[in-house]
């Protein structure tokens, strides 16, 4: 009896992926991921959180180079004429 409904279950996630929602059809491939025990949903959710978190110590620095006193040091290096004529 449950084996039949296993096989209804996974006929009727699998009817899901052709559904006009897009939530729909995403939580029944990562539905169909995670019963498969592949784990790419869980590969792929901790790509999406490693790369949230390089983002934001991106944005951190950022922010805090932003704080220092404004300043921009640039640096122009022009060879004296001795060295342009020699070079």
């Amino acid at each position: 009896m449950l084996r039949d409904l296993v096989s209804k279950a996974v006929f009727t996630m699998r009817g899901l992926l052709k559904a006009c929602s897009e939530l729909v059809r995403f939580n029944a491939a990562k539905d169909i991921l995670d019963c498969s025990g592949n784990g790419i949903a869980e590969a792929q959710t901790c790509k999406t959180l490693a790369e949230t978190e390089i983002a934001e110590a991106r944005a951190k620095t950022l922010k805090q180079d932003a704080s220092d006193d404004g300043q921009v040091n640039i640096i122009i290096d022009v060879p004296d004429k001795e060295e342009a004529n020699n070079g």
